[in-house]
């Protein structure tokens, strides 16, 4: 979370504080707001397990600080209609926040599959950082009939204290029994806040003790939160959240977003080990309030999706630069969060202001904790995320393409590149920078090198050659102006023009690409086995999206070149 954020949401939803704020919201015109009314922190669902009337159909939900509202689709997110509201009935001083909605996907104590459970964090105004927080408490409410209606089941979740609250409820099945995940400031001062974890056996009845998930460092300062999980097809999970520190950062997690996984749902690991941070191989990172989506086909076992409020980068040592991306990127892997990731766009595009007239307003607002919702084939990806708008957070729709353009959009052949394997984050090389015919390609530990090097000449409309400037030849498959072949290895030849040199990049994301020979575009170029290793071949190997057939094209420096710069 960004842990003012809290206090200032509170604040300016239960002070009713008036703000001076632009009519129109940063979005791009012409985007749906989800409601007309005031909505913050959404959550979004596609039913899965009801009835054939009902699946299908799907479902958000907004806060409003007094509780939560259901919002139903059925034209799979093109428009939403409200169908219920949720009054979490805080008491004078506290408000509600951070919603979570899920639907059982199997019976799970005497409540069938389909059944739905939201739930929400009550806190005191300002308990998030300063104030007394003495009430906190996750409360929970669930719905037999596909949202319309609305049953607390019983007493609170969890409850606490001490410390400075329990915040974004986030729930999971594992094993036949609910879980909920949260942020808990309630082990104040030996934890400042950690991910923690509880389970119930019986539906959302009883609760069992609370676990850490992620609790690295005994330091008030630090605190990892945020966390949202999601299920995979081959019965993993995957966990993202977020890891700041109340404090100036120069080599620390300062907010970026990270990642962990499980195999059964309930072990995350060492609560000590912070995770994974998420990244591009050109060294960007997302930061604040992630959330995370799967969806099927791109790659052999799906895709992930991760957005957040901020891209960055930098930030390992000193101050980070928060990037133009912001507000408009989701980032996407095909290895399960393994290696590099690479950028689409954001169907929905918010123009992030970090120095905003009102503070209180805008920062919990704008483009904070955006879900993603993934069309049933994969190729788009539905999104909710918030703007300020008339002088209120509200909440935008918009679905786009999950998968790129699909062609070479983006390669210049005024341009040189690196190519970056998304899975090893190696260059694509000339084996010892040698510049002689047959020169073996492989990847390498990426340098400043020439033997790295990749001009694009233009051959006919998306097909290029690819000229290595230090030896001055082409990227050749031996033979294949005849026949390409699976396996066949990748080398260095005189360029002559012929279709053993000819290839298409096809745009998997931003500036990523896989890369087929002219003469069988049912192969790509591939490191052998998938290595991750120095001096592993680059291949042709049939297509399948694998994070070792895809290459980021880094743009590299023209003018200024040392010609000395070679191995």
């Amino acid at each position: 979370m960004l842990f003012f954020g809290r206090v200032l949401l509170a604040l300016l939803l239960w002070t009713g504080l008036s703000v001076a704020a632009p009519a129109q919201a940063s979005v791009e015109p012409g985007t749906p707001p989800l409601d007309a009314g005031q909505a913050w922190y959404p959550r979004v669902i596609r039913l899965q397990h009801a009835d054939t009337t009902h699946n299908g159909r799907v479902l958000a939900t907004t806060n409003t600080g007094a509780g939560g509202t259901i919002h139903e689709s059925t034209d799979d997110g093109r428009t939403f209609r409200r169908i219920s509201e949720i009054p979490t009935g805080p008491a004078a001083g506290e408000f509600s926040c951070c919603s979570a909605l899920f639907e059982f996907p199997r019976r799970l104590g005497s409540s069938p599959a389909g059944t739905l459970i939201w739930a929400a964090s009550i806190n005191t105004l300002g308990g998030g950082e300063d104030q007394p927080n003495p009430t906190a408490r996750i409360v929970a409410w669930t719905s037999a009939d596909h949202g319309y209606t609305w049953a607390p089941i019983g007493g609170p979740i969890v409850t606490g204290s001490t410390g400075h609250g329990l915040w974004e409820p986030e729930f999971s099945e594992a094993a036949g029994q609910l879980v909920m995940h949260f942020s808990d400031k309630t082990q104040q001062p030996r934890y400042g806040q950690t991910l923690a974890r509880v389970r119930s056996a019986d539906g959302g009845l009883t609760w069992s003790a609370k676990v850490n998930t992620v609790a690295g460092e005994a330091d008030a300062a630090d605190s990892p939160g945020m966390p949202v999980v999601r299920r995979l097809p081959n019965g993993g999970y995957v966990m993202v959240y977020e890891y700041c520190e109340l404090r100036p950062v120069t080599n620390g997690h300062g907010c970026r977003v990270y990642l962990r996984t499980s195999s059964d749902g309930w072990n995350w690991g060492d609560p000590a080990n912070p995770g994974t941070i998420i990244r591009t191989a050109d060294g960007k990172h997302l930061a604040h309030a992630p959330t995370v989506a799967w969806a099927p086909g791109g790659g052999p076992g799906g895709r992930l999706m991760v957005i957040a409020k901020l891209v960055r980068t930098g930030g390992d040592r000193g101050a980070a630069t928060v990037l133009p991306e912001s507000g408009r990127t989701i980032l996407v892997n095909t290895a399960g969060g393994v290696g590099a990731w690479y950028e689409i766009d954001a169907p929905v595009k918010v123009g992030v202001d970090l120095d905003p007239p009102n503070a209180n307003l805008y920062l919990p607002c704008q483009n904070y904790s955006p879900p993603l919702l993934p069309s049933a084939d994969g190729t788009r990806v539905l999104e909710i995320a918030t703007d300020v708008a008339d002088g209120t957070c509200k909440a935008y729709v918009a679905t786009g393409s999950s998968l790129g353009t699909g062609d070479a959009t983006g390669v210049s052949a005024s341009a040189v590149y690196r190519a970056i394997n998304l899975a090893s984050r190696r260059c694509l090389d000339a084996d010892a920078g040698a510049v002689t015919n047959g020169t073996r390609i492989q990847q390498w530990t990426c340098g400043g090198a020439l033997a790295q090097e990749w001009r694009p000449t233009r051959r006919a409309t998306g097909v290029f050659s690819f000229v290595n400037p230090k030896s001055g030849k082409c990227l050749d498959v031996p033979n294949g102006n005849i026949s390409v072949d699976p396996g066949d290895k990748a080398h260095l030849w005189t360029c002559n023009g012929t279709g053993a040199q000819d290839w298409l990049p096809v745009a998997a994301g931003r500036s990523v690409y896989v890369i087929k020979p002219r003469n069988n575009q049912a192969l790509c170029l591939d490191v052998a086995d998938g290595s991750t290793a120095d001096g592993a071949e680059a291949r042709v190997n049939p297509c399948t999206n694998a994070g070792s057939q895809l290459w980021h094209l880094d743009a590299r420096p023209v003018a200024g070149r040392d010609p000395g710069l070679q191995r």
